[in-house]
């Protein structure tokens, strides 16, 4: 995944759904502990940044309280099968 101000790219290692409560409303947005693809060495992928306060929207992943995007640009082999995801952790994906 890479953002529209120009970061990335990088291999999601968890994603967890958040909320909070606002005047009686519940608001729920993703948090992405990320590592950069580029990187290498016997702990990667291990969480060395991360993007907050995101929210799926039909196909796009956008910013909360911002207009940051997130954009999904394929699968990497390698960090699925070292990371070994909760199957639930890839619904915002499909």
């Amino acid at each position: 995944m890479r953002t529209n101000y120009s970061t990335g790219p990088y291999v999601v290692v968890s994603m967890d759904l958040e909320g909070w409560l606002h005047r009686g409303r519940r608001y729920e947005f993703w948090r992405f502990s990320c590592d950069r693809l580029d990187r290498d060495g016997p702990r990667w992928p291990r969480a060395t940044s991360w993007l907050n306060e995101y929210l799926a929207i039909g196909r796009r992943i956008l910013g909360f309280m911002n207009d940051d995007e997130i954009f999904v640009e394929g699968f990497h082999e390698e960090a699925a099968k070292r990371l070994r995801p909760k199957a639930e952790q890839m619904d915002l994906f499909k």
